[in-house]
């Protein structure tokens, strides 16, 4: 690491003790180049609460925040139509990531970058949800910059991502925001990946649901996980970004703010983690979620996130220094946590571990994703 990315850490890394109020002075270093670096992992905004950065730095993330709030409020301005629909019909959905961890761990719901609304629903009740966008003018497709319209996807994609995925194709709608153009809604039917098809059925996300509750934003309510198994689902979603093929070659894939938002989770709520362990025990899901507290402790430095849960018995230090989403793609890792997080280029990072049929498979699926 370099003198920038080892301040950087270090910034987070006053998270773990910081009082109230608090800020520190940053590490000695370039603060353009740090500020630049926060920005690229997706925490200048919430390290803006802990760390004294310059004036102009400061206005900037004040912008910013202030931004990103106005785009929550019209994202949910626009989706507010759907969600009285499902609640007139009685159809079990929640909200989860996005705005559940910026209003609920975050210091400002600014403070967490946005990229979309996402929406659990049981494979049963995906029609009433289709249905409800449909009326309220959301489409499947990529947003045509010269016309400001939606351009539909093809069948063939869409039965790409009925296929293949744990959710469906993007729903998108030209918004009238001053901070965006266009908003998009992402429906995850499974809380795991598609790799894991075979497993879907013995998790109930029917039942996954029943541990919901109502919240509001800006005037529009609907129904949120709770604070046990929104994180639960926010862990399996990190572990996916951090082992699936199609991620890991991107910037989504190894940056801070996924670590970010387990640490503040883990922080700032009053977790039930007999609970935790419970469920993750009886649906076989130990093994991931240890693995992502396990790195996040590692990031922090913060032993005791390893004491929150029990180690799973067929959890291994093989298993931890590996990557893959399903036992004939897993492979070892020759680079370390900080290589991984840090790396400049991720694909050609990657591009020394795949074998052909993996690329064929990452290639196919850039086509829809």
């Amino acid at each position: 690491m370099n003198t920038t990315e080892y301040a950087l850490l270090e910034c987070l890394r006053y998270i773990k003790n910081s009082k109230p109020g608090e800020k520190k002075a940053p590490p000695h270093c370039d603060a353009q180049l740090l500020h630049k670096l926060m920005r690229k992992q997706g925490v200048e905004l919430v390290l803006d609460h802990f760390v004294q950065m310059p004036r102009d730095i400061r206005i900037i993330n004040q912008l910013e925040r202030e931004a990103h709030e106005k785009a929550y409020a019209t994202m949910y301005a626009s989706v507010s139509p759907v969600f009285d629909r499902l609640k007139k019909d009685g159809v079990p959905y929640a909200v989860t990531k996005g705005l559940f961890l910026a209003a609920k761990v975050y210091p400002r719901v600014g403070d967490r970058k946005f990229g979309d609304i996402d929406i659990l629903i049981d494979e049963m009740n995906l029609p009433s949800l289709v249905d409800a966008l449909h009326l309220e003018g959301f489409r499947q497709g990529r947003f045509d910059k010269e016309k400001r319209a939606i351009k539909p996807i093809d069948r063939h994609e869409e039965l790409f991502f009925l296929t293949y995925s744990h959710q469906t194709a993007t729903f998108r709608k030209v918004v009238e925001g001053l901070y965006m153009h266009y908003m998009n809604v992402d429906i995850n039917r499974h809380i795991l990946w598609g790799e894991c098809k075979d497993r879907y059925s013995a998790i109930s996300i029917k039942d996954f649901l029943s541990h919901s509750r109502p919240f509001s934003f800006a005037g529009t309510s609907f129904p949120v996980l709770s604070d046990e198994f929104g994180f639960i689902h926010i862990a399996l979603h990190l572990y996916n970004d951090l082992n699936s093929l199609s991620i890991l070659h991107t910037d989504k894939s190894y940056n801070l703010r996924g670590f970010t938002d387990i640490y503040l989770m883990v922080r700032n709520l009053p977790l039930n983690w007999k609970k935790i362990q419970f469920y993750c025990r009886v649906n076989e899901l130990e093994q991931y979620v240890y693995f992502v507290l396990s790195l996040t402790a590692q990031v922090f430095e913060d032993g005791t996130l390893l004491t929150l849960m029990e180690k799973p018995a067929i959890y291994n230090d093989t298993f931890e220094h590996t990557f893959g989403l399903s036992d004939d793609e897993r492979k070892q890792w020759n680079h370390s946590l900080w290589e991984r997080i840090f790396c400049p280029n991720k694909k050609d990072m990657l591009s020394c571990y795949l074998t052909d049929r993996d690329m064929q498979k990452i290639t196919y699926n850039s086509r829809f994703v």
